[in-house]
């Protein structure tokens, strides 16, 4: 005998809901899947360190993922103070409270200069570990920051820099000394920079302003991006600027010698001595004197 149509109906709910649950099932996310971890909750700590100055002249920083800030002073100091936030981010506040444990600040306080490193779990499980950095320091030490996300600044420093970044974006401000960056994904800026300069880039713009010294040199290089030069009109260098995919524009500077392509301009700048060499494929190249 055939069921009655109430029947009918309450089976095919039944199965309707037993397909549903079942397919539901099948997109439940292991919390463990890097790929599906959802990291809403924060757990953070903030650190203050407060390290004596003996003949220290040099400050090292290693860090992973975050803001790095470092400020040179003219004022005289007794110590160097590092301090900032820790940060975990997770798909529950339990977790994010329990790996927070798992992220540290470590110091090395060696004869001629401060080791700064971020130290956390090698293997993250798509949890976000983030230490952002701000550091003050005498003016007249030389600075390395090696990062791997985020953003670097460095101002007020007159003496060498190196930064090296993975992603994000470099921001240097009134260096006296030596500069030399690289990185691969992002925007560099360079403001007020007395000294050589060695800029690589891979995908991001170069914006530089920059005074070299006698024999001084800048080399700026991108694969995907423009390049922005602001130097002395008065700049003596031998000059070299190529853009495979992209324009070329040179004002209030006078190059002796010119020769221009549509991807090259070559000449020289006032007596020579220094040099300028500027590369981009994807991009162009616009140089200005001030």
């Amino acid at each position: 005998m055939k069921p009655k149509q109430s029947q009918k109906k309450l089976y095919l709910a039944y199965v309707l809901s037993l397909f549903i649950g079942l397919f539901l099932a099948s997109c439940v996310i292991d919390p463990h899947d890097n790929d599906g971890r959802h990291n809403d909750f924060v757990a953070t700590e903030d650190f203050n360190f407060k390290i004596d100055i003996r003949d220290q002249r040099r400050l090292e920083l290693f860090g992973v993922n975050g803001t790095v800030e470092i400020y040179g002073t003219s004022q005289t100091l007794d110590v160097v103070e590092i301090r900032g936030e820790m940060r975990v981010e997770s798909d529950s506040r339990r977790d994010a409270e329990d790996y927070l444990r798992d992220l540290s600040v470590e110091i090395s306080n060696q004869s001629d200069r401060l080791i700064v490193r971020t130290q956390q779990p090698n293997d993250t499980r798509g949890r976000n570990f983030v230490v952002n950095y701000h550091i003050c320091i005498p003016g007249d030490w030389r600075v390395l920051a090696d990062n791997t996300n985020g953003v670097v600044r460095v101002d007020s420093v007159g003496n060498d820099v190196a930064v090296y970044q993975s992603n994000g974006e470099i921001n240097l401000g009134t260096i006296t000394g030596d500069v030399n960056v690289d990185l691969t994904n992002g925007n560099l800026f360079f403001r007020d920079v007395y000294g050589n300069l060695d800029a690589e880039n891979v995908n991001g713009n170069i914006d530089a302003r920059v005074t070299i010294p006698s024999n001084g040199k800048i080399r700026m290089g991108t694969v995907n991006g423009n390049l922005l030069l602001s130097i002395p009109a008065n700049t003596a260098a031998d000059f070299s600027a190529t853009a495979t995919n992209g324009g070329i524009s040179v004002s209030n500077l006078f190059l002796h010698n010119s020769q221009i392509t549509n991807r090259s301009t070559t000449g020289t700048l006032g007596n020579g001595d220094g040099e300028v060499t500027l590369g981009t494929v994807n991009g162009a190249i616009q140089v200005t004197g001030f």
